[in-house]
């Protein structure tokens, strides 16, 4: 008897322990009509923008404008969100850059440096007030990838799908899986 109760303590412990997937179809639709949605999972967890309604940023945002200065010329892109918590100054946010790239419809982006001419990903989580932020990146061996499914420049509508693993100074590592957005962007 000892024995089963082993077993069945042994089956439990290791059911219970087990890492609990969300599912994705919780997540916004894969669209590309300027919906103005964002949504991935985070270590398995659905991370969904939400704005604070007492902050003055927007919880998702869009830009893809043409830079000109004498150093350096061409378009900086980013699509970002932001999830605040109910507890004082927690904010958690997804970012991806390029800086100098023309992005194209159909096309897909490796995410690695944060370079001229490349795409790059970024997750931070901001525990409170005083505490110090957490910042884990992408970068030449820690990458991703971004797919651009529409771009269309005389709308201002951009919308993709992404995935990438990023690591912090420590060495911590974050997996952003199965994201997707459909946004208007600034110029």
């Amino acid at each position: 008897m000892r024995k089963h109760l082993s077993i069945i303590l042994l089956l439990f412990t290791f059911i219970s322990c087990k890492k609990e997937k969300q599912d994705v179809s919780t997540l916004p639709p894969i669209t590309q009509e300027g919906k103005g949605t964002f949504g991935c999972l985070v270590n398995g967890r659905i991370f969904l923008p939400k704005k604070n309604p007492f902050a003055g940023s927007p919880a998702t945002t869009a830009t893809y404008q043409f830079i000109s200065n004498p150093d350096s010329f061409g378009f900086f892109f980013n699509v970002s969100a932001s999830r605040e918590s109910d507890k004082e100054c927690e904010i958690t946010s997804i970012d991806i850059n390029g800086n100098l790239i023309q992005v194209e419809e159909n096309k897909t982006y490796k995410l690695d440096t944060n370079e001229d001419g490349k795409m790059n990903a970024e997750y931070v989580h901001y525990p409170g007030c005083l505490e110090k932020e957490i910042s884990y990146s992408t970068n030449s061996t820690v990458t991703g990838e971004l797919k651009i499914i529409k771009m269309d420049k005389e709308k201002q509508i951009v919308s993709g799908t992404f995935w990438f693993d990023a690591i912090s100074s420590e060495g911590e590592k974050v997996e952003i899986r199965d994201g997707r957005f459909d946004m208007k962007y600034v110029k």
